[in-house]
């Protein structure tokens, strides 16, 4: 289960699609190439998270990386058109929470 808009849904299953025909020979023969699988495959918010990468220092960013998806504040973010500073200020102490505790791996399993 994933927590992703449903395009962002739609094009990762693409590219999972994808990866799994890339793998087996007779699905591309006119394109010449060896069949390829990628060593690994790192997903975006699983139901189950099980790999995390340092990020000390970059949380500023992202939290304002999040805030430009103009088309995402009230469907993913609850930042209302009534009430932006408040939301957008109870959006970012969540988020913050989410990746602090995730730099100190509570969430791993």
């Amino acid at each position: 289960m994933y927590r992703l808009h449903p395009d962002h849904r739609k094009v990762g299953y693409l590219v999972l699609m994808q990866l799994s025909q890339l793998a087996i020979h007779f699905f591309f023969p006119r394109a010449g190439r060896a069949p390829h699988r990628p060593d690994e495959l790192l997903l975006f918010e699983a139901e189950f998270e099980d790999h995390f990468e340092q990020c000390e220092g970059y949380e500023k960013n992202k939290l304002n990386a999040l805030l430009c998806h103009q088309s995402q504040l009230e469907s993913t973010m609850g930042i209302g058109p009534g009430s932006i500073d408040a939301d957008t200020a109870t959006f970012k102490s969540n988020e913050l929470s989410k990746l602090i505790a995730a730099m100190w791996g509570r969430n791993f399993r």
